[in-house]
């Protein structure tokens, strides 16, 4: 897949805030968060899931929003960083370097912390504003920031199911 003129090798989400929100006592999976992460698997892209959850956070909300772990290449959680949290790019070095160590790694993020760490290990930022501003976003690092996934997933080329 080309994105940009570049080869896609990689995409990585953060989990908490992107792909899920949290309300009262349970996941809910963001709009249309998990028809791009379909389409892209559909489209032979690797993933990567990057959160400052524990693994057994990770899996309750995978869980809660209907998605399997066996769609991740990757799945990085704080214990491989706790030390490190974002804005350190320790965790998307390290997703970037097994999923796309010479090549082209997007990653979509919803928080100002996120996007330095990523940008800072040499990813290509995109932003959805589900928990912070498009300006804050911007002033963070994001090569594309935008208000949902169904208008994210458009910069990959794809329409996405209601």
């Amino acid at each position: 897949m080309i994105i940009g003129g570049k080869q896609l090798n990689a995409v990585g989400f953060d989990l908490n805030g992107t792909l899920a929100t949290r309300k009262e006592n349970k996941y809910y999976e963001v709009e249309d968060s998990i028809s791009l992460v379909y389409e892209l698997c559909r489209h032979g892209v690797r993933l990567a899931l990057v959160s400052d959850s524990s693994p057994h956070m990770i899996d309750r909300i995978l869980r809660d929003i209907g998605l399997e772990r066996e769609l991740f290449t990757v799945i990085l959680s704080a214990n491989d960083f706790q030390q490190r949290p974002k804005p350190d790019p320790f965790i998307w070095v390290q997703a970037k370097q097994m999923l796309a160590p010479d090549g082209n790694m997007v990653a979509v993020e919803n928080a100002p912390a996120g996007v330095t760490s990523a940008k800072r290990a040499g990813c290509t930022v995109w932003a959805v504003t589900t928990t912070h501003t498009a300006h804050e976003l911007w002033r963070a690092g994001a090569k594309v920031v935008e208000k949902n996934f169904a208008k994210l997933a458009e910069k990959f080329g794809f329409e996405v199911a209601p």
